[in-house]
């Protein structure tokens, strides 16, 4: 909504339905003149010249008079001329008015046209309006002409603009690329799929209506340079921020304080999929954490296309798994073409505090929506409790402890490391035969299956004994796989250390509030 400083309204003809009303003169694009008495229009019309081209038709009730404006810079302007015009009389009389000298200008010129207009970006038309009514002491009596407007407000507006953009910039961003950077915010975009019709927003109201509170903050997150989407939920009627970075930062769309506050939904929509790196899609997590308490939920898809530093939406959430606790909540996330909606929570440490009967009963003293809670809750530890899951956890954790020891040998960064790590994880005959299926994996579903929303004593008490096992023959079966491998012996124990310390964390995921 556009506004004086003193809470005028500033809106389109609600008489005509669009155009800029002026007591009782209202001034129109060419491209709506159609809203106009069609009798009077074309009477008037037929007495202009063949070769004069117009922009503007200025229509005054009282009288019958209609004035056909030409503005040469109406598309590519902020605040286009005044130029030459034609006066068609009531009465039939004309008159030509050319341009003045010190040429005349539009205001809000995204009131003479309908929003879909095709010349010019009307949501970028109306926050050039909420700009320069911002301005102080402007003088109203003379914003009407160019030398007066460039002058006195144009700088002020310009200003604004500039410290906001040097507010978001301020944020370093040295990690990434200007290349990936560039490439990132390209891929913006303001057609399509909007608010309610595109995948990730539906999600979100989704999730709002299945925990039944509008009254909530929400971050688009990477909303892209005209933050169609943060318009759109707007006009539900919800509370959302936009956030985007670099060249894609416009003004009063984007709030250069967007990541210093804390969101109930934080979501991302053709996002991580832009991200060019490893490196970069890190640092947009850390940017997303800080916006985040232990109840906010983030909300993104992986779409597949474009995607540029991530192939398959595993690869992503391979590293998104090292920050967060995930769901998908539309499509899937195992294949080469996945596109996913992942519904993601704060990692965080989890112990048992209450039993089930207990639990429902804080709940509803508190009066926590147990849908909200429980339904989201149930479902992360669930998946947290898959083989695939606990074992890319895994993986990472050793990758991570060889490369902050500085160990990059061949088996690791050669391609081979899966089959290492098979090796280890399988068990031999007394003739040296390798034993397939599940009865011969070291790592089974008994050592770490504690990750149940309640932990009971006799499953604690099985992983216990799981680990015994597991350890009385781990030595041997490592020194296999290493001699196997050609590992070095450092090598080899950072790699039986980590894994022994990943089971035993494993087996202690139990749950709290």
């Amino acid at each position: 909504m556009v506004k004086t400083q003193k809470g005028t309204e500033i809106k389109r003809s609600p008489k005509y339905g669009v155009g800029k009303q002026v007591g009782n003169t209202i001034y129109l694009h060419n491209s709506v003149e159609d809203r106009l008495p069609t009798e009077i229009l074309v009477s008037a019309k037929d007495k202009l010249p063949n070769d004069f081209n117009y922009t503007i038709v200025k229509y005054d009730e009282s009288n019958g008079n209609v004035t056909f404006i030409q503005s040469p810079d109406w598309d590519t302007s902020d605040e286009p001329i005044v130029g030459d015009a034609i006066l068609i009389r009531g009465d039939g009389t004309e008159r030509f008015i050319p341009q003045k000298k010190s040429p005349q200008i539009y205001h809000h010129k995204w009131l003479f046209v309908n929003d879909g207009y095709k010349g010019f970006n009307t949501e970028e038309s109306k926050n050039r309006s909420i700009s320069w009514l911002k301005v102080p002491n402007i003088e109203f009596n003379k914003i009407g002409y160019k030398n007066y407007w460039d002058t006195n407000v144009v700088p002020h507006i310009n200003e604004n603009t500039t410290m906001k953009k040097e507010l978001i910039r301020e944020m370093s961003y040295t990690d990434i690329s200007p290349e990936e950077i560039m490439k990132a915010n390209k891929s913006s975009r303001s057609s399509g799929a909007v608010g309610p019709k595109a995948i990730t927003p539906r999600m979100v109201l989704k999730y709002i209506e299945d925990t039944g509170n509008k009254d909530i903050k929400i971050l688009d997150f990477g909303s892209g340079k005209d933050a169609k989407h943060t318009y759109a939920l707007r006009d539900l009627g919800l509370d959302v921020t936009a956030h985007d970075f670099s060249a894609n930062i416009r003004d009063e769309h984007h709030d250069p304080n967007a990541l210093e506050k804390v969101y109930d939904i934080i979501f991302a929509s053709n996002v991580l999929n832009v991200q060019g790196s490893e490196s970069m899609m890190r640092r947009t997590i850390e940017d997303i954490l800080k916006t985040m308490n232990d109840g906010s939920v983030f909300i993104a898809n992986f779409p597949g296309s474009p995607r540029y530093g991530f192939q398959t939406a595993k690869e992503a959430k391979d590293v998104l798994e090292d920050y967060f606790d995930i769901v998908v909540i539309h499509g899937s996330d195992g294949g080469k073409t996945s596109s996913p909606v992942w519904a993601m929570t704060k990692k965080m440490e989890i112990v048992e505090t209450y039993k089930w009967g207990e639990l429902k009963k804080t709940l509803a003293e508190n009066k926590k929506p147990l849908n909200e809670v429980l339904g989201l809750t149930a479902a992360i530890l669930a998946y947290r409790q898959t083989a695939s899951s606990k074992a890319n956890r895994l993986t990472r954790k050793i990758k991570k402890a060889l490369k902050d020891n500085g160990i990059n040998n061949k088996v690791i960064v050669g391609g081979n490391f899966n089959k290492l790590m098979a090796c280890i994880n399988s068990s031999v005959d007394n003739a040296g035969n390798e034993i397939k299926g599940s009865g011969g994996k070291n790592v089974n579903k008994s050592l770490v299956r504690n990750a149940d929303m309640f932990t009971t004593k006799k499953k604690k008490e099985k992983s216990a004994e799981e680990l015994t096992k597991f350890e009385t023959k781990f030595d041997s079966n490592i020194k296999r796989c290493a001699q196997k491998f050609k590992l070095a012996d450092e090598t080899a124990k950072i790699i039986k250390d980590v894994m022994i310390e990943t089971i035993k964390q494993f087996q202690n995921k139990s749950f709290r509030l």
